[in-house]
């Protein structure tokens, strides 16, 4: 993760004079903004402008100002994790805060019906093989579809490379 730091005044100056500052180089939010002014210590008072960022949620960064909690935060989760955690904001909110969604994760399915095969035989759990005929007879009236509509009230679905991530809403 890393944020090319220039300033208002040499951007006004027709400049875009700065460096790119990886975050990992500084222990938190108070040791960044330190070695960006002295980056900057040729301006009297630099006003910092954060003009290009990588590897960080849009959501942290923004020209004028950076939320280091989060970015500090969203550098400790592990890589899947932050798969996890980005694939809710892209496509469900990005309102959510990353530990509820990993607290609300449900796990990766190759579809929504699938995901309603497993909510299905987590029901049934307690029919035992002896009761197999009378499983197989509840099955075959069972409308899976219907069933997953009903599902999506308590989960939500993301889809990535062929796959149905879901979390459940309820937290």
């Amino acid at each position: 993760a890393a944020i090319y730091v220039g300033t208002y005044g040499k951007y006004a100056a027709s400049s875009i004079a700065g460096k790119w500052l990886k975050l990992d180089d500084y222990v938190d939010g108070d040791a960044f903004i330190e070695a960006c002014l002295e980056l900057h210590s040729d301006e009297s008072d630099p006003e910092l402008m954060f003009q290009d960022f990588e590897n960080i949620p849009k959501k942290f960064v923004c020209e004028s100002g950076i939320d280091f909690v989060s970015v500090y935060e969203w550098l400790n989760l592990s890589e899947q994790e932050k798969k996890i955690v980005a694939l809710y904001w892209d496509q469900i909110s990005d309102t959510t805060d990353a530990d509820v969604i990993l607290r609300s994760y449900h796990g990766i399915y190759d579809s929504e019906i699938e995901h309603a095969w497993e909510c299905f035989e987590d029901m049934i759990g307690g029919l035992t093989e002896e009761n197999s005929d009378w499983t197989q007879q509840l099955i075959n009236y069972l409308d899976m579809e219907k069933y997953q509509r009903d599902l999506s009230y308590d989960f939500n679905y993301a889809h990535c490379d062929s796959k149905t991530h879901v979390f459940y809403m309820h937290l």
